[in-house]
């Protein structure tokens, strides 16, 4: 498990709590995303579409940090990179060239339907692999980002 160390003192055990807070801020995250006009709004309409038809806590989260991406005006897909099963050649090429993302291999194309391989690619190399959940990739990408 991840931790943030902070003065090489204390300790924080980052995924629960990265989670823990996607959790405790989601309504509030979501009201002030679903409030922004213009170009997040369109951006984020089918994001939040899923969000509404999900029942699973870790597609929620998933949603909650597509929207946050959008919001704050990056590219999603250069944080997340989505791939299905019969574009894997295409996809390890794509990741080697990659300096950093976390990975989502799928077998279909709906978002709802369970995913086959989640992970994290670190200039060029697959770091981790078999996460439970995009979320926890994602929290994992960011405590190696603070080791790097």
């Amino acid at each position: 498990m991840a931790c943030i160390v902070h003065n090489g003192i204390t300790t924080v055990p980052l995924q629960p709590r990265f989670l823990a807070s996607l959790d405790k801020h989601h309504n509030k995250l979501i009201e002030i995303i679903r409030n922004k006009g213009g170009v997040v709004r369109e951006k984020t309409r089918s994001i939040l579409n899923l969000l509404y038809q999900s029942i699973e806590v870790n597609q929620k989260r998933e949603c909650l940090l597509k929207c946050l991406i959008v919001y704050l005006g990056e590219d999603v897909d250069k944080l997340i990179k989505e791939y299905r099963v019969v574009q894997k050649e295409e996809a390890e090429t794509e990741l080697e060239r990659c300096t950093m993302a976390a990975y989502v291999i799928k077998e279909e194309e709906d978002p709802l339907q369970p995913l086959h391989d989640i992970g994290v690619v670190i200039e060029g190399v697959q770091v981790l692999s078999e996460l439970p959940s995009v979320p926890h990739a994602c929290a994992m990408l960011f405590g190696l980002m603070l080791l790097t």
